[in-house]
């Protein structure tokens, strides 16, 4: 599946962000209504592989801050849509010149600056942002150059206006081509980007953080004949991310408090202090070429090498989450340490060879097979890979795929993992790359003049996944030798074993389904309507701890759209429409005691390193939502999730073409869409500690309009 720039600038309610284009495709779910991440047929956002001119990118996104409990929102893309020429999506069996993800593809070509002029631009501005693209011939040489340059500009408006610091972002992308002979091309690119959020005042508020973040990427890429039938490419880069956060949280929530109506109806305090910092440095080569021997083959071989240094590190204080079950989450998860700070320097490397195989005029086979070795695990993986094409009678075309993907452990996976699990050289001990089987088919039907269509079926098998292992017998019985509980509360104190990060390939998993699309290119003015509408079912599961559930973005049914409308020479309409099931959630089962640190020997028992009872300012013992055991993971749904959005764009006739107008109506209907159910505590005078229910909360988007401006020049 593939989108083009300029249809990514034309999506209604796409902030031209091409991560949200993607996510109106069939197949793809967006892990949350503000943020770019992406889970595709039932793999998780880590285990989504992201290519940008044969550089793999792991951090795809800008503005990465954190919402609730540290849910990290990417609100921007590291992609500037005027640069994109291509934005391709491979949901599920991609071939073997990628590796080391388990579940999808996504290339990313980026055009060369136009020779049409020696020097020309385009400048764009939206509610957010601004944009500028300069680019040209190079000056007595043959080839080109670009620059494009993105800044946000809310801070600088709200910052002297309410006095509010929001989040900031900019970032420059240069890259020039040369082509010194005749099939031969030596390209340099560099990308620089810097994002910051500066603290408000910790007195005047209940929450806050502050963040920098540095990306960098300089790569140099050499493409040349390699006699008459082959090619050769050279690609070199370096990367680096660095992320520094500091957060803090301190507020009221009715979810916490004690069993009496004063308590339940101010609720009880919610504390945490976080400080985190992350770094991925990473030296690339990657080498391909590709042989044509014969009219019927067509070999492709390569290899790659990635030298790694990356580190976690963090210091979190106070309150843990109330909404996470697993307690390896990232997001506050209660089984993550204290103190952590681990950094691994590491290498992988992966070599392929492919044969398009021409076995007759309408039969295409692809057979090929990828090795891949991680330093982490010291292990080489063997990854088969088969697909076949078959050109029926004109014009249907039928595809299928057989595939085995590899993944090894790494700290630069879980800058997208909704899981964390530490690598330290003490933990990370007899690990093994996770593995998939992907079996893919489709038929496809070209009806003429700019309409086809195509019906996929998928199914994928995990195995070897991560997952935080579960405390042993040993570490369980120490965690409850810590708390100080009177008899009276014990039964509210949770005895079963919880969720570490410790990791253990203890994971498997499947998913499946069925994806239809209907397109329409339009036939220029006697067809004015362009767009598509596709239909999606699928069913994901994981299975770990002995127990079966729905994978955390398992969405069964998904209906969307999105359609332009050329309105004459001037106007053109554009809408996107997303229908789609809930996704999985983990409901409330009862209460638990709140449990805090004794620091001071605030019981006077001479023991500070213990646990116990919190307790509100009357004495009373503090409670909170429990989540249950592992067998209560995503055991409930959110309700259903719907959303219209429209865009109208207006190029006046004075312009001569050179400018565009839009606005764009997001949620046009001003629909309700539940992103979280909330509960609440409820006095029970029948017992000691209080009931609980659980409610609908609205945090979707609403409605509100946007707009933006372009101009070439």
């Amino acid at each position: 599946m593939a989108i083009e720039g300029s249809d990514v600038r034309a999506l209604a309610g796409g902030f031209e962000n091409p991560f949200r284009a993607l996510q109106a495709l069939p197949g793809v779910t967006a892990t949350d209504e503000l943020g770019s991440r992406i889970a595709v047929r039932g793999g998780a956002p880590d285990q989504n592989l992201t290519v940008m001119d044969g550089i793999e990118i792991h951090n795809p996104f800008r503005l990465v801050i954190p919402s609730e409990d540290l849910a990290m929102v990417g609100l921007a893309s590291t992609f500037n849509a005027d640069t994109i020429e291509t934005f391709e999506l491979f949901p599920s069996a991609f071939d073997v010149r990628y590796g080391d993800r388990l579940s999808s593809l996504l290339v990313v070509k980026n055009r060369e600056g136009s020779e049409a002029e020696a020097f020309q631009g385009s400048s764009f501005v939206s509610a957010a942002d601004a944009n500028v693209i300069l680019e040209g011939r190079l000056p007595r040489l043959a080839g080109s150059w670009l620059v494009s340059a993105r800044r946000s500009h809310l801070d600088l408006l709200a910052e002297r206006v309410v006095g509010l610091t929001p989040p900031s972002f900019q970032d420059v992308h240069a890259r020039v081509s040369w082509r010194t002979r005749a099939r031969q091309r030596i390209s340099l690119l560099g990308l620089a980007g810097r994002e910051r959020t500066r603290p408000g005042n910790p007195d005047e508020a209940d929450a806050g953080h502050s963040a920098k973040t540095l990306n960098d990427l300089v790569a140099l890429t050499f493409e040349s004949s390699a006699g008459r039938r082959g090619l050769s490419r050279t690609v070199a880069s370096f990367s680096q991310f660095a992320d520094s956060l500091d957060a803090y949280e301190r507020s009221l929530d009715n979810s916490r408090g004690a069993n009496t109506p004063a308590s339940i109806s101010t609720g009880g305090l919610l504390a945490y202090q976080l400080s985190r910092d992350i770094e991925v440095r990473d030296v690339a080569v990657r080498q391909q070429f590709v042989f044509t021997p014969t009219s019927a083959h067509t070999l492709d071989l390569g290899l790659e090498v990635h030298a790694l240094d990356t580190r976690w590190a963090w210091k979190i204080s106070g309150d843990r989450s109330l909404h996470q079950a697993n307690g390896s989450s990232i997001r506050l998860g209660a089984g993550l340490p204290d103190v952590l700070d681990s950094s691994r320097h590491s290498y992988r490397a992966g070599t392929w060879v492919q044969d398009r195989w021409q076995v007759t005029p309408r039969l295409t086979l692809q057979p090929g097979i990828r090795v891949d070795h991680s330093s982490l695990t010291g292990q080489s993986t063997v990854s088969p890979r088969m697909s076949a094409t078959l050109n029926l009678a004109n014009p249907w075309r039928l595809d299928a795929a057989l595939r085995v993907h590899s993944q090894s452990p790494g700290y630069e996976k879980m800058l997208q993992s909704d899981y964390f699990i530490d690598l330290s050289p003490a933990n990370a001990i007899d690990l093994r790359s996770e593995r998939a089987v992907h079996a893919v088919g489709g038929l496809q039907r070209e009806f003429g003049g700019g309409l086809s269509a195509r019906v996929d079926v998928y199914y994928k098998r995990f195995s070897d996944l991560l997952v935080g292992r579960l405390e042993t017998d040993q570490q369980r019985s120490a965690r409850l030798a810590g708390y100080d509980v009177p008899a009276t509360l014990w039964s509210s104190v949770p005895g079963r074993a919880e969720v570490t990060t410790s990791p253990l390939n203890a994971g498997t998993g499947q998913a499946y389904g069925v994806e239809g699309y209907v397109g329409y290119a339009g036939g220029g003015a006697a067809a004015p309507i362009t767009g598509w509408a596709a239909y999606s079912f699928g069913r994901a599961r994981r299975t770990a701890y002995g127990v079966t559930h729905p994978f955390d973005y398992d969405r069964r049914h998904a209906l969307s759209m999105a359609t332009t409308i050329r309105m004459g020479p001037r106007f053109d309409l554009s809408v996107t429409g997303r229908w789609a099931t809930g996704l999985p959630r983990t409901p409330v089962r009862g209460v638990r005691l709140a449990l805090v640190r004794d620091d001071g020997d605030q019981d006077g028992d001479g023991n500070a390193d213990e646990f116990l009872p919190q307790r509100d300012a009357l004495g009373d013992p503090v409670f909170q939502p429990d989540l249950g055991d592992v067998s209560n993971i995503n055991s409930a749904r959110l309700p259903h999730f719907a959303r219209l959005d429209a865009r109208l764009t207006y190029r006046p006739s004075w312009s001569g073409d050179r400018w565009a107008f839009y606005l764009d109506l997001v949620n046009l209907l001003n629909a309700k869409n539940v992103v979280k159910i909330d509960s609440a505590l409820v006095f029970d005078p029948t017992s000691n500690r209080p009931g609980i229910i659980e409610r609908a909360e609205d945090k979707g988007i609403p409605f509100f309009p946007s707009f933006g401006i372009r101009f070439w020049f």
